[in-house]
C-alpha cells in the first residue's frame, strides 16, 4: 500500500498547496495518517483528534485475508524519519534521482528493517545511441532536468549548473525538440538505466549497491526490451 502527499505541481492545480511547509506541515499530516491505517490494518480500535484528520473509535469490520506493507514515498529529511518509525518500506525517488544520492538517503534512514523501493527510468536498445535520444525527448525528464532536479545532484558527475543553461531556456519556450537536442549525455547517464541491455544491468548494480532492495523500473521506448532485459536481475 503506497502513501505519499500526491504529486507535484500537479497538486496546486487541483486547489491543494504545497508550501510553505511551515503552514501545510507534511510530515505532520503523513504521521496522523499512518497512526490511523497502522491501529486499522492491526484490527485495533483507533480514535485520533489530530491536526488533520478526526477519528472516533473506529475499527474494520472485516479485515483484509492478507494484511498489506505500507511504502511511503519520501524525499525530504522529515518524512524519512516518519517512514522509520510507521512504515514497512520508503520509496525515496519518484523516477529520478542517481546512485550517490540514493546512497545518501538510504544512510540517513539507519535502519536495516525497512524494504528500500525506487523508481528508475530505463530505455533499453543494442542501439545505445537510439536509446539515448528517445530519453532526451521524453517530456517527464527534460520536466525533470529543466525544472526539479537541484544542479548540485549532477555535480559529482561532472555536469554544471551551465550545462543545463540550453535545457531549460528550451523548456521555458515550450521547445521539446531544442531541449532534446541540448541535453548532454551525462545527464541521462547520471539518472537513469539507458543503453544497451548489459550497460543498463550494469547501472543497476549500482542502484542495489546504493541499498536499493526494491527497484521500480519505469521503462520508456522498447517496453519488451526492458522486460526482457530485467527480468532476470530482478527476481
Amino acid at each position: 500500500m503506497g502513501i505519499g502527499l500526491g504529486g507535484f505541481p500537479w497538486l496546486p492545480r487541483i486547489g491543494i498547496n504545497v508550501f510553505p511547509v511551515t503552514q501545510t506541515r507534511p510530515a505532520r499530516r503523513i504521521r496522523e495518517y499512518l497512526t490511523i491505517v497502522r491501529a486499522l490494518l492491526n484490527g485495533e480500535t483507533i480514535t485520533l483528534q489530530g491536526e488533520f484528520y478526526k477519528v472516533n473509535e473506529i475499527k474494520l469490520d472485516t479485515m483484509p485475508a492478507a494484511k498489506p506493507k505500507l511504502y511511503v514515498a519520501a524525499f525530504g529529511s522529515r518524512l524519512l524519519q516518519v517512514a522509520t518509525e510507521y512504515a514497512d518500506g520508503v520509496i525515496v525517488s519518484p523516477a529520478l534521482m542517481t546512485p550517490e544520492i540514493t546512497r545518501q538517503k538510504v544512510q540517513s534512514l539507519n535502519s536495516n528493517a525497512l524494504d528500500i523501493a525506487s523508481y528508475i527510468l530505463t530505455t533499453v536498445s543494442e542501439d545505445s545511441e537510439a536509446a539515448m535520444q528517445i530519453m532526451k525527448s521524453y517530456y517527464f525528464f527534460i520536466y525533470q532536468v529543466a525544472e526539479v532536479i537541484p544542479p548540485e545532484v549532477l555535480e559529482p558527475y561532472d555536469v554544471s549548473d551551465s550545462a543545463l543553461s540550453g535545457v531549460k531556456k528550451a523548456w521555458r519556450k515550450n521547445d521539446l525538440p531544442a531541449a532534446a537536442r541540448s541535453m548532454p549525455d551525462d545527464i541521462v547517464e547520471a539518472l537513469t538505466l539507458t543503453g544497451n541491455s548489459d550497460h543498463c544491468l550494469d547501472k543497476l548494480r549500482e542502484y542495489r549497491k546504493a541499498g536499493v532492495k526494491l527497484p521500480i523500473i519505469m521503462p520508456i521506448g522498447d517496453v519488451k526490451a526492458s522486460i526482457v532485459a530485467f527480468r532476470s536481475a530482478l527476481k
